[in-house]
């Protein structure tokens, strides 16, 4: 359970958000400044976070998806009806839409529950995506007008509501209201509390050590070759010793010999073990609950329904006790890889039932591969290669990789944050950063900028898989170029939020696009309303029924602007 100063991490990491987000919502720091900490908090809660549940890491797409009544009435002078929902941001690379309906308290309260009747508030935006009566205006309006047309088409999507506070108790999955929800409007609901929270954006502390000790029958030893000190192990673990060697309490993670299983069945899962792992949020899964339904039906049978988990570990050391009965096998520095999923599952499902641990865990076991690992480049490796064989942002998977880092620098030395993983908040605390840019938008700039503005955004997974190369392993990258590429998008989305026109982020990719490809001398505005001429144009001529931001996807449209701009002589 989350405590006091659990929710002032969160209201100061919220805080910082609200900074990185400043250049955008308020360039000329005319109005953040004016703003008490407990307005930054609540307002950079939103980035917080969106940032930790969702895979956008750009404050420009999140701005762009918050439709706050307050938060667009204090930072654009726009009060404009937001229906119970806090923001939206539609995935057209996954199909899916996610809602967001915020509650952020000003003062903590251990005992306080997410509000069920400010939830149900929401269900009026939800009736105006059943009936399709979209008579909303601003921000919202141009949203839900993507919405209908994604649901209208022949695709198949999917939508999560998020309902996610800083108070202490999420409101539980099963409530029967929320039930009703899902039933009514067909939609899966995902309730998210402070401590969720705290767990999503936890930063590594020291090294995590552990000791266990197995029957000789349960661990099996590895080496690469013969003249190889370094062993690697693979051991059969019951999970009561796994919830004790990944628990927060230092003492227990080293106490292989404990009688009382009391502490163990309170115990919280350290964060920091999963610091590595590139797995983002999914709990409260279908995945998850296949995990806990088999822990409560079948728990002798978890060893061979589950893949395992995969562990690193800078030191083994495995000694012979008990007159060469057992193994003591001593971790230092150890870090999950694979299988982060199944370890919170897990978790949660001991914290659910004191009595879970002794009638379903106890009787469970789970593979646990060991790597004696201490290269920094191989555990990359290691953890890319473990999780592409599951459901994971390709982005996720090359965030460690060597050219990543190398642009992590070169950009922080100039004075821009790089985000290779969401919740990062930059490499000083204190450090002013003149822009924020995440990984995922770097590679679609550098992909419209090569000539594929309408892949940008429904193909975001073939920019880290067939593009990868050509985009990110390009020796001229960091240059003075990709600076000045930087800052033109920059600009170009500056003055899109400031025209008269609907901003989107494929739009503003289109744009750079034009400029970079035909080198047209015209302002970027004028650029801009040529280019909002263009598609409606398009939409009239074929006679479509679709809504801007679905046809900026379709190829036909970018060959037909092509052969629109070259016609032009400016």
């Amino acid at each position: 359970m989350a405590v006091l100063n659990d929710y002032k991490m969160v209201a100061s990491r919220a805080i910082k958000h609200l900074t990185l987000a400043q250049s955008i919502i308020d360039p000329n720091n005319t109005i953040v400044v004016n703003l008490s900490d407990e307005q930054k908090a609540r307002y950079g809660f939103y980035y917080l976070a969106i940032q930790a549940i969702t895979d956008i890491a750009d404050y420009d797409d999140i701005t762009e998806g918050i439709v706050d009544t307050e938060f667009n009435s204090t930072f654009y002078g726009r009060r404009e009806t937001d229906e119970g929902i806090d923001a939206i941001y539609i995935d057209n690379n996954t199909n899916h839409i996610s809602l967001f309906n915020f509650k952020y308290r000003a003062r903590f309260n251990i005992d306080q529950q997410q509000n069920l009747n400010e939830t149900i508030l929401s269900t009026k935006y939800l009736s105006v995506i059943n009936t399709q009566n979209n008579d909303l205006t601003g921000k919202l309006h141009q949203a839900t007008d993507t919405i209908l047309s994604c649901l209208n088409s022949n695709e198949e999507w999917q939508i999560t509501f998020y309902v996610v506070s800083n108070e202490n108790h999420p409101i539980p999955t099963e409530d029967r209201n929320l039930q009703q929800m899902k039933t009514i409007y067909g939609i899966n609901i995902e309730t998210i509390g402070l401590d969720d929270i705290c767990n999503l954006i936890s930063d590594r502390p020291t090294d995590i050590n552990a000791k266990v000790i197995l029957p000789k029958d349960a661990l099996m030893s590895y080496s690469e070759n013969s003249l190889d000190s370094r062993k690697s192990y693979i051991m059969r673990l019951n999970l009561v010793e796994l919830i004790r060697i990944t628990s927060s309490d230092a003492n227990l993670r080293y106490n292989a010999s404990i009688e009382d299983t009391a502490p163990i069945a309170e115990c919280d899962i350290d964060m920091s073990v999963l610091y590595d792992n590139i797995r983002g949020f999914l709990s409260r899964s279908g995945f998850n609950k296949n995990i806990e339904s088999t822990l409560k039906l079948n728990p002798s049978k978890f060893f061979f329904y589950n893949n395992g988990i995969t562990i690193v570990a800078d030191s083994i050391q495995v000694t012979e006790i008990n007159a060469q009965t057992k193994y003591k096998i001593e971790l230092s520095g150890f870090q999950v890889l694979n299988g982060g999923q199944t370890l919170r599952t897990i978790h949660e499902f001991n914290k659910k039932d004191k009595n879970n641990l002794i009638q379903y865990l106890s009787k469970a076991e789970v593979l646990v591969r060991i790597l004696n690992v201490t290269d920094i480049a191989e555990k990359n490796r290691i953890g890319e290669f473990t999780n592409s064989q599951n459901s994971i942002n390709l982005s996720d998977l090359r965030s460690t990789r060597p050219e990543q880092l190398a642009l992590e620098q070169f950009l922080d030395d100039h004075n821009i944050h790089y985000v290779r993983k969401r919740g990062n908040v930059g490499r000083e605390q204190n450090k002013y950063y003149k822009s924020t840019i995440s990984m995922s938008r770097m590679g679609q700039i550098l992909l419209a900028k090569k000539g594929k503005p309408e892949q940008t955004s429904n193909k975001k997974s073939a920019i880290f898989d067939s593009y990868y190369s050509d985009l990110f392993e390009d020796a001229n990258l960091l240059s003075r170029e990709t600076l000045q590429t930087i800052e033109l998008f920059n600009k170009i989305s500056s003055i899109y939020r400031q025209s008269q026109y609907e901003t989107t982020e494929q739009k503003k990719f289109y744009v750079l696009y034009i400029l970079e490809r035909f080198q047209i001398k015209a302002e970027i505005i004028a650029i801009i309303e040529i280019f909002e001429e263009y598609v409606s144009q398009f939409i009239k001529e074929k006679q479509l029924l679709l809504s801007p931001s679905r046809v900026l996807i379709r190829t036909d449209f970018k060959i037909w602007l092509d052969e629109q701009l070259t016609k032009i002589d400016m």
